[in-house]
């Protein structure tokens, strides 16, 4: 039965690799690529052990946020191989919110909370995705046999930057920077010494550089464009706090309970 997958069995013709600002459900849920198809197959056979009173909900949070369902879905698999039974969203009393599960195996009783820290505030997570959207844009730039190696990208502005005028300035510029160093015969491994490409306004600094492909990876359509990313801007919250913070959250949420609680 469908309602026993979380991913429907239909054609699919998708060979894409995901994008930036992809959903993840939304991806998986396409793409035709066999190591993806493996992802969907070891979900639905997880999925298929889930409670049956559980399932229509936990399959509506699949599809509006794919990430802390999966978690849930992971922590049910991981315990229940271990031979515990888990009860998901057992009644507790003083409180109508219940926590994630109920684990019982033997004499041990305990409740698991799943949490998933994230790390990105509203404003911070906004200039991601304004960062995400260059990128995208330039995995779209064809550069035959060329890899693009982005060394940096500084966003100036809260307004997005455009994309278009980004890969008409390097669409204009990025020939004649083939040509000058291929004139030159440089040894493909000394590209990267070469100096980059800067487009520098008021709302973005991008640096670039390229480097040659193989002979194998010119051949192979499908890979993308970007070799490289800079390294992502730090936001100067310690992982140590952030997942203090989200355990403490979780363990105040019901209150005192009847029996431990795991918040993982």
């Amino acid at each position: 039965m469908e309602t026993d997958k979380i991913f429907e069995d239909k054609e699919r013709t998708d060979l894409n690799f995901a994008s930036h600002l992809d959903d993840l459900f939304d991806f998986y849920d396409r793409n035709a690529k066999p190591e993806f198809a493996k992802v969907r197959m070891t979900i639905n056979e997880w999925f298929t052990n889930y409670p049956d009173s559980e399932k229509s909900e936990l399959k509506s949070r699949f599809r509006k946020a794919f990430s802390p369902a999966f978690f849930e879905l992971f922590i049910y698999q991981l315990f229940t191989k271990q031979g515990f039974t888990l009860t998901p969203h057992p009644q507790i009393q003083s409180t109508l919110k219940a926590p994630d599960f109920l684990a019982e195996k033997g004499e041990l009783s305990f409740y698991i909370e799943a949490k998933e820290v994230a790390d990105a505030s509203e404003a911070e997570a906004a200039f991601y995705k304004r960062i995400n959207t260059i990128y995208d844009a330039l995995s779209k730039l064809i550069i035959p046999g060329y890899w693009l190696i982005i060394e940096k990208l500084k966003v100036k502005s809260i307004q997005q930057p455009s994309g278009k005028k980004i890969i008409k300035h390097l669409e204009r510029e990025l020939p004649e920077y083939i040509s000058r160093n291929a004139a030159a015969n440089i040894e493909r491994t000394d590209w990267g010494y070469i100096a980059p490409l800067t487009i520098d306004r008021d709302d973005i600094k991008l640096v670039v550089r390229l480097f040659p492909k193989s002979l194998k990876q010119i051949k192979n359509e499908s890979m993308s464009t970007i070799a490289s990313y800079p390294a992502k801007s730090s936001w100067g919250y310690p992982e140590e706090a952030l997942i203090r913070g989200a355990v403490h959250e979780k363990a105040s949420r019901y209150g005192e309970l009847d029996r431990p609680e795991v918040v993982g």
